[in-house]
């Protein structure tokens, strides 16, 4: 018989290494072994509902996850619940776990996973001391724990056993087309001496994108020679300060703002280089797709090194930055030469994995 599994994602956006974690999943398990559902609290990936329901599950919406809205959510959450006899919850919201692992295990429900997808409690403080107690009520009511990587595993389950499960990507989709490459760049109005830095992600401060301004307009000051711009892909609450911070800088002409794209393989394409100062990461999905497709990647050294799937990477600290100004003047430029890449994070061995952890965790 079909098993039935609900994953609960805090948002179904396109620029989210969380839901790139489970659509990357979802399209390489076999869909009559088990059937998937989604449960969020934003959804504006709605091509990604369509392919949720192409593979016959469905996407929930909840409200945001708030004090005040916790009593609709629950009701909502238990109505789910009710409508279909669950075999398992992923749950990839840890602060969260202590309301839907809880109810999960009041319905009977077998298997409940905590995932775990960072290192690090919440972006500010306040957050971090309001999900410290609630990470660890959670972890009361799971069967199993899941990590996206060793370093996220061991923050959150400690000494704890857990299972690794790699945020896997389809290394086939981000292959060099430099045919692409050109077609890309007239879109978005550049030329081909144009240096174009590339970030991916939400933009939230852990992603920390109001450094890669700075670093853009310290560039374009001390680079005369080259036409240094900056392409950032993704939605998120820090917008308006950025926007703020390029006009300030006067560089806001510079900084090119795409929104959330569903076609992050055909953007990579177009960049030169690919920069990735977050504050931390579990792993960070973005860097992975920017190796994949064969660009040299600048990341902070708060991404871990378990992201190094090629030699074309470096790891730089956030307070020194005229190793970054130095390391992006020197290898500023695209190479077309195929990648080496590490295998342990293509999707088929993952999905592969997943599909046999759900199997032995149901046994």
């Amino acid at each position: 018989m079909r098993k039935n599994v609900l994953m609960i994602v805090p948002t179904f956006n396109y620029a989210g290494g969380i839901e790139s974690f489970v659509m990357n999943t979802l399209r390489f398990m076999n869909h009559e072994v088990f059937q998937i559902d989604i449960m969020t609290h934003e959804l504006t990936a709605h091509d990604y509902v369509k392919e949720v329901e192409k593979y016959g599950g469905q996407v929930y919406q909840l409200p945001r996850f708030s004090p005040r809205n916790v009593s609709q959510i629950k009701e909502m959450y238990e109505s789910i619940l009710q409508a279909k006899n669950y075999d398992v919850v992923h749950c990839n919201m840890a602060n969260a776990a202590f309301l839907y692992l809880g109810i999960a295990k009041r319905y009977r429900i077998p298997v409940r996973i905590l995932h775990s997808h960072q290192n690090k409690a919440a972006d500010k403080l306040s957050h971090a001391i309001r999900n410290v107690p609630l990470l660890y009520i959670g972890k009361k009511w799971l069967t199993h724990r899941i990590a996206c990587s060793k370093i996220a595993g061991d923050y959150l389950f400690g000494k704890a056993p857990y299972d690794l499960v790699y945020n896997a990507i389809d290394y086939n989709l981000y292959q060099f087309d430099s045919s692409v490459r050109r077609e890309v760049r007239t879109e978005l109005g550049f030329s081909e001496s144009d240096v174009i830095l590339g970030h991916t992600g939400r933009l939230t401060p852990q992603k920390n994108q109001l450094f890669l301004i700075q670093l853009l307009s310290d560039l374009r000051q001390k680079s005369l020679d080259k036409s240094y711009h900056l392409v950032l892909v993704g939605e998120g609450e820090d917008k308006e300060s950025l926007l703020n911070l390029a006009a300030t800088l006067q560089v806001s002409e510079f900084v090119h703002f795409l929104g959330e794209r569903n076609d992050i393989p055909r953007l990579l394409q177009a960049f030169d280089l690919f920069v990735f100062p977050s504050l931390y990461e579990g792993v960070g999905i973005s860097v992975l797709e920017a190796q994949a497709a064969g660009l040299y990647s600048i990341c902070s050294s708060g991404v871990p090194e378990e992201a190094d799937i090629s030699p074309s990477i470096v790891h730089l600290d956030l307070n020194d930055k005229q190793a970054w100004l130095t390391a992006i003047d020197q290898v500023y430029h695209r190479t077309a030469t195929p990648p080496v890449l590490d295998e342990k994070y293509d999707i088929r061995q993952n999905a592969e994995r997943l599909s046999n952890l759900y199997h032995r965790y149901l046994s």
